[in-house]
């Protein structure tokens, strides 16, 4: 909403977000907040990551199916009208010490289709500007990010829902993946076993001998 209200949609500028970046307006130039932003060091923007299961993104870049990339663009955006509901901001006026909901946010969203390892792994990052519109001081403040964090797990399974919804449209079979201990982890297209995702999981592997390599130095796991 926060984009739509400043005229941004379409194609990410790279002019256009560093202005919001700073605070000023993508298009006039017109001072957005209080303090302009400079340097380095302050927090100016938020990245939400949502990634796809590794079979989606297997059939879709393997097995050539495009379709799937525009299910997940959809289910991703599902999860950020979800996600912008949680959007808050610090209230500090007459002495008041609270958050308030302003459920606005500008987002710039940059979707990749490869891990660092440069295996299969559709992958949106979610760039939130540190700015929100506060409805009752009729101006633009810093994001409160806090409820965001705390609704993460709420907002996976909007965004899985979707995707998957959208996969059993386009004619896929789903099934859901728990680990050893029960616990809930999505879930895979129907058919893609567990060895193939395995084979095109190059960093779960680093991150696995990285668990191993603690467990022998510590005796403990992470």
């Amino acid at each position: 909403r926060g984009a739509d209200w400043l005229g941004l949609a379409g194609i990410v500028q790279n002019e256009h977000l560093e202005s919001v970046r700073q605070g000023l307006h993508p298009f006039t130039g017109e001072k957005l907040r209080p303090r302009i932003v400079q340097g380095s060091n302050a927090r100016t923007f938020y990245d939400f990551t949502i990634s796809a299961p590794k079979s989606v993104s297997i059939q879709a870049i393997v097995g050539e199916d495009r379709r799937i990339f525009g299910a997940h663009d959809q289910a991703v955006r599902v999860a950020l009208c979800r996600l912008e509901l949680y959007a808050e901001t610090r209230v500090r006026r007459g002495g008041a010490n609270e958050n308030r909901k302003t459920e606005n946010l500008i987002i710039a969203a940059f979707t990749h289709d490869t891990s660092r390892s440069l295996d299969p792994q559709i992958h949106t990052h979610c760039v939130a500007v540190n700015m929100t519109f506060d409805p009752v001081e009729k101006r633009w403040k810093a994001l409160q990010a806090r409820s965001i964090y705390d609704h993460l797990d709420l907002l996976t399974e909007a965004y899985r829902w979707e995707l998957a919804s959208r996969l059993i449209a386009l004619g896929y079979g789903i099934e859901n993946i728990r680990n050893e201990y029960g616990r809930d982890l999505g879930f895979e297209i129907a058919g893609i076993s567990k060895e193939i995702r395995d084979a095109y999981s190059q960093r779960s592997k680093d991150r696995d001998r990285a668990i191993e390599e603690f467990i022998v130095e510590k005796g403990r796991r992470p």
